[in-house]
């Protein structure tokens, strides 16, 4: 068993280190990279208050990315006659795929961490299951593959919940009243290091409630409550300075980012309103594997036919969380695609009870099955999953009409590299997704169109559903009215960003 373990995790960290760097810098990756410099500056120079870079607040990312920058920075200064910088599209792949290999790490430490509390809760089958299923599963690996705060919030808080179940799981069994072992304390950390990468946490708040509420029931005690606070508290503390040094400032700006994503948040995403509640079921649809949506309908079915939902309080747990994250999801007014992240680890795990349950004939058709569709989507999407849409339905193509194709920076980065083989003197327009393209680009680079660009880059999105005849340099063949592009990148199946000649 140990040894499948071993492989699960190789592949993870496999199809998850594969050509990174190169691959995709995410919309927002550049932000994140500078306001890393700045929290590192902060540091050294003890500004702690403006260790607050963002209401996110990201602290978890810039954490990583700043002891990168330091010591990429250190060992510049020892080897080499200066040290390069991000404005240098030579070196920014490098800086950004090491950045982003540390995150993977992270990740795969966390998920060492998620199969032994899954071993504890359920048995070992569960958890082998389940880290199999994490780790060929498209969108998850397109995810952990960017610069960015989602992986680490979801991993993170997932990590929590399953610790603080392990503990009140060996508390029922002792029979004591009050104890504070690793694991609630390590569930607390967990939970703090979760709301600091971002606080759309709190909103497992109720579900931690509900825990601890039926703990005092059974057993008429608050002190493990009590430490819970005290010991995330104390984390945030010691990993956000800013909260020591102007906690009125950081709670005022993170209030107000709580309550504008609610109600008026200006990100909101108006073109898929039309979908309401259901916007997320139907990004989970196309953006879960055939093989996985199967299972997750199945095991859902199994759970309640079996009334194990009645019986196992791990999966009344997990269920409550599924319905919290849903019902606050689609309250908020911003709602994106890759917030979706949350709902798949309890979805895998409700497989994985399921897979566990199956004959073994079975449950290796699954695992072939899943490392066949694996396959098929390196062939198709390789370096870029996070473009992932299930053929299932109608891929890309079927996104697009449907409005809920987001660009967050997909294929940019291999459009750069191809613009990168013209020369530094070529001037490039690049209306969309700015920054996804600018760090991997050699030459000159305009937000704006004139008579002296040479190419411009465009993309498909939920807003760009088809490139419009009258874009600048926009060209179609005279015969069939179609569009010309010089050249196009994407998935194998669909292409998504566009380069256009303009002279």
């Amino acid at each position: 068993m140990k040894k499948l373990y071993v492989l699960c995790i190789l592949l993870f960290l496999a199809v998850r280190l594969a050509g990174i760097g190169y691959d995709i810098s995410n919309s927002d990756a550049l932000r994140w990279h500078r306001r890393a410099e700045n929290f590192l500056t902060a540091l050294k120079t003890l500004n702690l208050k403006e260790t607050y870079q963002h209401y996110q607040p990201g602290v978890t990312l810039m954490w990583v990315d700043a002891a990168v920058k330091q010591f990429s920075t250190w060992y510049q200064l020892a080897y080499t006659a200066a040290p390069k910088t991000l404005e240098m599209a030579e070196f920014y792949p490098i800086s950004h795929g090491i950045s982003k290999g540390v995150l993977v790490a992270v990740l795969a430490g966390l998920l060492v961490f998620q199969i032994y509390c899954i071993s504890k809760l359920f048995d070992k089958k569960v958890a082998l299951f389940y880290v199999f299923l994490i780790s060929v599963e498209p969108y998850i690996i397109g995810l952990n593959r960017w610069f960015h705060l989602t992986s680490l919030e979801v991993f993170f808080a997932f990590s929590s919940l399953l610790s603080l179940l392990v503990w009140y799981k060996n508390k029922e069994t002792k029979k004591r009243k009050f104890s504070f072992p690793i694991f609630l304390l390590l569930s607390a950390i967990f939970f703090a290091l979760s709301v600091l990468s971002k606080t759309s946490t709190f909103m497992l708040l109720p579900v931690y409630l509900f825990i601890f509420w039926k703990n005092f029931k059974e057993h008429r005690e608050y002190k493990s409550f009590l430490a819970f606070a005290a010991a995330a508290i104390l984390t945030a503390l010691l990993v956000f300075p800013a909260l020591t040094a102007n906690p009125q400032y950081v709670f005022a700006r993170v209030y107000r980012s709580l309550r504008l994503a609610v109600t008026e948040d200006p990100g909101m995403f108006i073109w898929n309103w039309y979908l309401g509640p259901f916007y997320y079921l139907v990004v989970l649809l196309f953006k879960m594997s055939p093989v996985t949506l199967v299972l997750s309908v199945i095991s859902i079915w199994y759970l309640h036919r079996t009334k194990t939902y009645a019986k196992n309080f791990n999966i009344q747990v997990f269920s409550l969380v599924l319905i919290s994250y849903y019902v606050f999801l689609s309250l908020s007014s911003k709602k994106i695609d890759r917030y979706s992240l949350a709902f798949f680890p309890y979805l895998l795990l409700f497989s994985s009870v399921y897979l566990s349950r199956l004959n073994f004939k079975k449950q290796i058709f699954v695992g072939l099955a899943s490392l066949l569709f694996l396959s098929y989507v390196i062939y198709v999407y390789h370096p870029v999953y996070s473009a992932y849409y299930s053929p299932l339905f109608g891929g890309t193509k079927t996104a697009l009409k449907l409005k809920i194709y987001d660009n967050s920076g997909e294929y940019y980065a291999q459009a750069a590299e191809y613009l990168n083989t013209k020369g530094r003197d070529v001037i490039v327009y690049t209306p969309n997704n700015f920054d996804s393209f600018s760090p991997f680009y050699i030459g000159k680079f305009q937000a704006g169109f004139n008579g002296n660009t040479n190419y411009a880059v465009y993309s498909l999105d939920s807003e760009r559903p088809v490139l419009e005849p009258t874009l600048p340099c926009y060209s179609s063949n005279s015969k069939t009215g179609k569009m010309q592009s010089f050249a196009a990148f994407g998935p194998r199946n669909y292409k998504v960003v566009f380069v256009f000649a303009c002279r």
